[in-house]
């Protein structure tokens, strides 16, 4: 059998002086048509290859391996603390919530019963500094994109705030006076740092910072204790700065450049 064709295009990006050539860029778009076909093709030239004997008892081992019970590393507000936990027999892992060290742990949310083939999984994003509120992340299927969505702790709530599935950046930043949070998201295009407040539409948060290439990536965090300064750093394959900026304004001044 052929190994199939992969088809090469003229990429070249000139990122601070130094050119990067991205022939397979194409493949990035993971929905479209070509991508997918080629993903078809890619498998069923791979198949007859993991026919064997030996498969099952591999499969077998494999899955004795990964039978294991996990825990995440825990953030801790104001002596609570969230994790994520998962016993043997469960797919995915449980975001759980304990009170002080020696407390019992609690189950703030299961995905193991928000889908049927058990393929829903959710990430921490970031805990008020009092512990009353967790924004968190959905993902389906492990694609890059996800839904970020709050939950009120003590009632065990889900607020309304919920953020449509898109290629956000792995972190959120409460603001220092809980009325909402910070996150980043990046398209093929740009990327963009906004600010979500509570109880208000996305489509109507507040733009914080634009970058127009998706070469480079934004993180938007919070630095100090009293959440009142918003650092953000920049990073791309050749370079890295950040910038910082009061949470109450806009504009964000240079802090360093490498």
């Amino acid at each position: 059998m052929k190994v199939p064709d992969t088809r090469r295009e003229e990429v070249r990006d000139l990122i601070h002086g130094v050119e990067v050539v991205d022939p397979y860029r194409w493949l990035e778009d993971g929905a479209s048509a070509e991508t997918r076909a080629w993903i078809a093709a890619q498998q069923m030239y791979t198949a007859p290859f993991l026919k064997t004997p030996a498969r099952e008892r591999i499969h077998q081992r494999l899955t004795e391996l990964m039978k294991i019970e996990a825990v995440g590393i825990p953030i801790e507000r104001h002596d609570q603390y969230f994790f994520l936990r998962r016993s043997i027999d469960q797919q995915q892992s449980v975001i759980c919530h304990r009170r002080g060290l020696d407390g019992p742990d609690e189950v703030l949310i299961d995905p193991n019963a928000m889908s049927p083939d058990q393929n829903v999984s959710l990430e921490i994003l970031d805990v008020t500094p009092d512990g009353a509120l967790l924004a968190y992340a959905v993902r389906r299927g492990g694609e890059d994109e996800h839904e970020i969505r709050v939950l009120e702790v003590a009632s065990r709530s889900p607020l309304a705030d919920v953020l449509p599935r898109a290629k956000y950046y792995q972190n959120v930043s409460w603001r220092h006076d809980l009325t909402g949070f910070y996150y980043s998201v990046w398209t093929e295009r740009e990327s963009r740092i906004l600010f979500h407040r509570l109880g208000t539409y996305p489509i109507d948060d507040l733009e914080v910072f634009r970058e127009q290439t998706a070469s480079r990536f934004l993180f938007a965090y919070v630095t100090d204790d009293d959440a009142t300064w918003l650092s953000t750093s920049f990073m791309a394959p050749v370079a890295a700065a950040a910038m910082f900026t009061s949470s109450d304004s806009i504009p964000m001044g240079l802090l360093f450049r490498s």
